[in-house]
């Protein structure tokens, strides 16, 4: 719009001036396209974030690799630990351990379903007892 309205007062000072209008509107759509052009520049590096927050996301993704990575090598080095104090028993003395181990999963797991079970039942329980204490209270209101 301005440079629009720049543009028409050069013609009309030509026209005044009695000079040829073409140099002066060349003049005008050169400073105008320049104009434009700086503009669009200008907002166009206005929206270039910085690098630091350009790449933020690569910077939390190594992060987060590196932690992996840590844990990764923490594991590790646990499991050579405990098969290195493994490797001083014969194998009579794992199978041993093995069977141990064994039965004490299945004693576990026998006594999480006992558990599981009686949760159930206690489950059952205070809902019976919430059914009666309704039908108690209801019978009371009724008096």
């Amino acid at each position: 719009m301005l440079f629009g309205g720049f543009s028409g007062l050069c013609l009309l000072a030509a026209g005044y001036a009695e000079v040829e209008a073409g140099w002066l509107q060349q003049a005008a759509i050169f400073i105008a396209a320049s104009a434009a052009t700086l503009y669009y520049v200008r907002g166009v590096f206005k929206k270039i974030p910085p690098d630091s927050e350009k790449y933020r996301h690569v910077n939390d993704c190594e992060k987060l690799c590196q932690a992996n990575l840590d844990a990764h090598e923490k594991l590790d080095r646990e499991m050579n630990e405990r098969l290195a104090s493994m490797s001083g028993h014969s194998a009579a003395s794992r199978e041993k351990l093995y069977l141990r181990m064994t039965a004490v999963e299945s004693e576990l797991s026998a006594i999480k379903k006992e558990n599981e079970l009686q949760t159930q039942q206690l489950y059952s329980l205070s809902q019976k007892m919430d059914r009666y204490i309704e039908r108690k209270v209801e019978r009371e209101n009724e008096r």
